[in-house]
C-alpha cells in the first residue's frame, strides 16, 4: 500500500512539472530546488541566489561526507584497539559523530529553506506584472477599484 501511494505521489509531482503554461509552477520549483543544489532558484531565474545554494548545500553535502568517513575510521580503531587508546579513538569518533549529526542538521535545513524560497519565488514570479492590472479609482463621492483582465 506505501509502494502504491508513493507511486501515485510521485505520478502526480512528475505531470505537474511538463505541463504547458507561460507562467512559473510553484510545485515545479519546490521538486527542483528538492532534487538538484539550487535547481528551483534556477527554474525561478534568480541566478545568483542558484549559485549561493549550490555552493552552501554542496559545502554541507561535502562536510557531512567527511565527517561519516572520519566517524567510521575511528569506529573500526575502536574495536581493534583497547585500553587508552580505545578510550581516544571513541572520544574521537563521538567527536565526529557530533559533527556529522550538526552537518545533517544544517543540510537539512538548507534544502528546507531552498524548498520554500522556490515556492514562494514561483508564485511571486509575475507579480509586478499582475499589480499593474489592478487601479484603484477616486471620485469625489466614492473609491473604487479598476481591475484589467
Amino acid at each position: 500500500m506505501r509502494k502504491m501511494v508513493l507511486l501515485l505521489f510521485l505520478v502526480f509531482t512528475l505531470s505537474s512539472l511538463w505541463s504547458f503554461d507561460s507562467g512559473k509552477k510553484p510545485l515545479k520549483a519546490m521538486t527542483l530546488s528538492l532534487a538538484i543544489p539550487g535547481g528551483g532558484q534556477f527554474y525561478n531565474e534568480a541566478y545568483y541566489k542558484a549559485v549561493f545554494v549550490f555552493a552552501l548545500e554542496s559545502y554541507f553535502i561535502g562536510r557531512t561526507i567527511y565527517h561519516h568517513d572520519r566517524l567510521n575510521h575511528y569506529r573500526e580503531r575502536v574495536s581493534e584497539t583497547s585500553g587508552a587508546e580505545e578510550e581516544f579513538y571513541q572520544s574521537l569518533r563521538n567527536k565526529y559523530y557530533r559533527r556529522r549529526q550538526n552537518d545533517f542538521w544544517w543540510l537539512g535545513t538548507i534544502i528546507f529553506l531552498s524548498v520554500v524560497d522556490g515556492f514562494v519565488d514561483a508564485h511571486l514570479y509575475n507579480f509586478q506584472q499582475e499589480k499593474e492590472k489592478v487601479h484603484i479609482l477616486f471620485d469625489k463621492e466614492m473609491i473604487g477599484i479598476g481591475i484589467d483582465f
